[in-house]
């Protein structure tokens, strides 16, 4: 950490919890967090994540990313999907939570994690560490053979709040995204970084300004249904 960031460290603290009671004003999507849905070659998938994975910002899972992703993909596969996402979720607690998901196996998984860990001042070390805890977890306890590690979102989609908060949660949450991109090449075929590439407008986001919005639910869903089908057929074996 930078002297100067010690030297705002209090300030920060302060502003970080006004943004910590906006963003969790919004409950999470209603709905079922696992099924079937489709019909053609069998993928199973697991999406894990924080409140953007559990679909905070519009009111049904069929609106969040779960449900538009599962809904894309059934238009090539036969899909079994499970969601395992909690408001608030970080990698540490995310590495806690990982004994509620049914011991069964899984082809693929969707990772969103990061925004929390970046937002708290979670040391970038620690972040990697336990990042790559919860690969291993995925691979060994689940049989996942492919992991889609989500990225950042970019800075022109980080909410209005006061600097000097805003600049720094801009930096951390670039510096994150680089270290998901270094730990998708760090293993190889079976993890991948999936750019947040979305349309750049804070209008497409959820009320708070701070989650997403059904529209960025649903580009968000396309390019992650259009990254899995692509390499469906390309998994790699154990």
């Amino acid at each position: 950490m930078k002297p100067t960031d010690l030297a705002i460290a209090p300030l920060v603290a302060v502003q970080a919890l006004a943004v910590k009671a906006l963003a969790s004003r919004m409950p999470e999507a209603e709905g079922p967090r696992h099924g079937e849905i489709g019909t053609g070659p069998a993928l199973r998938i697991l999406i894990a994540g924080d409140s953007s994975a559990a679909g905070v910002g519009v009111r049904t899972q069929a609106e969040a990313l779960a449900g538009q992703l599962t809904a894309a993909l059934s238009r090539h596969h036969r899909v079994d999907w499970f969601l395992h996402a909690k408001s608030g979720a970080t990698t540490a607690s995310t590495l806690r939570r990982m004994r509620l998901v049914p011991k069964r196996g899984f082809d693929v998984a969707l990772v969103a994690l990061g925004v929390n860990d970046a937002k708290n001042g979670v040391r970038a070390g620690a972040f990697e560490a336990r990042y790559h805890r919860i690969l291993n977890q995925l691979r060994d306890d689940f049989g996942v053979r492919r992991v889609y590690l989500s990225g950042m979102p970019p800075g022109d989609l980080v909410p209005v709040m006061p600097n000097p908060l805003r600049d720094l949660l801009i930096g951390r949450l670039e510096h994150f995204d680089r270290m998901l991109q270094r730990i998708a090449a760090a293993r190889g075929g079976t993890a991948v970084h999936l750019p947040f590439d979305v349309t750049r407008d804070p209008y497409l986001m959820a009320a708070d300004r701070f989650h997403p919005g059904p529209r960025m639910y649903a580009e968000w869903a396309s390019l992650a249904a259009a990254a899995i089908h692509r390499d469906a057929v390309h998994l790699p074996r154990h």
